[in-house]
């Protein structure tokens, strides 16, 4: 398939294979506009605001992995957020990003600190749920 390693595996141990066709640009430029603000996005956003950002545009991306295979399925935010864990955001981002590399044949990188600050407010999220 054309995804060439942009796929997520859900808590279900199904894989989604990323695609980033035509359809699928489409609906993130009507939702979010072009590609430089959603990198812009990705790479200001807190973690809060990427717990519904990166799902969002897992679903769009899955929906049209799915329909290239044939099955008439949406791929919906809220079934992203259910089937993946917190940990998995950093991961189902760098998918997201090697799927518009893919699609468009160019290169995105976020910044350095991204999984540091991520995982750092997971340890602090999780610290403080345990009441440490």
């Amino acid at each position: 398939m054309m995804t060439d390693g942009a796929k997520i595996t859900l808590l279900d141990d199904k894989e989604l294979d990323l695609v980033l066709n035509t359809e699928a640009m489409a609906e993130l430029c009507d939702e979010f506009g072009d590609l430089e603000k959603i990198g812009d996005m990705l790479n200001n956003a807190s973690y809060s605001e990427k717990i519904r950002l990166v799902p969002r545009l897992i679903s769009i991306l899955a929906t049209q992995g799915e329909a290239i295979k044939g099955n008439d399925t949406n791929i919906s935010p809220d079934y992203i957020l259910r089937q993946t864990l917190p940990k998995d955001i950093p991961a189902m981002t760098g998918a997201f990003l090697r799927a518009i590399e893919i699609g468009m044949n160019i290169k995105y990188t976020m910044e350095d600190n991204e999984t540091d600050e991520v995982l750092a407010e997971i340890e602090k999220n999780v610290q403080g749920a345990a009441g440490t």
